[in-house]
């Protein structure tokens, strides 16, 4: 191994994990280790934290085809108190689709759609805001803001006689903004 090559050559442990690319604590694990210790380590098999749950995992999987990896992780919670990332998860759930050929298939359409523009005047957009302003004593205030946009419609004029009873096809925002001190 590369971390025994260059202790022996007289690197420190910082210049190793400079050198390999590796994190400090890596280097340090393996820097008194034996060849044979360091090749059981890499060579042992991993036992993976979600195995004791295929079975469960695979049952879910197929009668419910479309199920997501955080709902998996939620199941998985709420049935029997697993504490694990949801990148886990997701993982996990991907390998039994992949070793039981479970396909994923597309859930439901969601039930919403974009509403079209009300008409003019019937929208408003109310924004609210804290702000915290300092003087030149130091003393801090704290400030309330309340916005509110409203749409209007512009009337067309025709010159000298005014409005001609038509609406102009674009919007106008007008705005108002109420500060309060607190």
């Amino acid at each position: 191994m590369q971390i025994q090559m260059m202790k022996n050559e007289g690197f420190s442990k910082r210049h190793v994990a400079d050198k390999q690319g590796l994190n400090f604590r890596t280097v340090a694990k393996y820097w008194d280790m034996t060849p044979e210790e360091i090749d059981q380590i890499l060579n042992r098999e991993r036992r993976r934290n979600l195995s004791l749950y295929e079975g469960v995992v695979t049952d879910w999987l197929k009668k419910h085809p479309d199920m997501s990896a955080s709902q998996i992780l939620d199941w998985l919670k709420e049935h029997y108190q697993v504490s694990v990332p949801e990148r886990t998860a997701r993982r996990f759930g991907e390998g039994m689709r992949k070793k039981y050929s479970i396909p994923k298939v597309k859930g439901q359409e969601r039930q919403f759609a974009a509403l079209e523009d009300p008409p003019m005047g019937q929208q408003m957009q109310v924004d609210l805001g804290v702000a915290h302003v300092f003087d030149f004593e130091s003393r801090n205030y704290r400030g309330a803001s309340f916005a509110w946009h409203a749409s209007c419609p512009i009337p067309v004029t025709n010159g000298a006689n005014g409005t001609s009873g038509r609406w102009h096809p674009g919007s106008s925002w007008m705005h108002w903004t109420i500060a309060l001190s607190i």
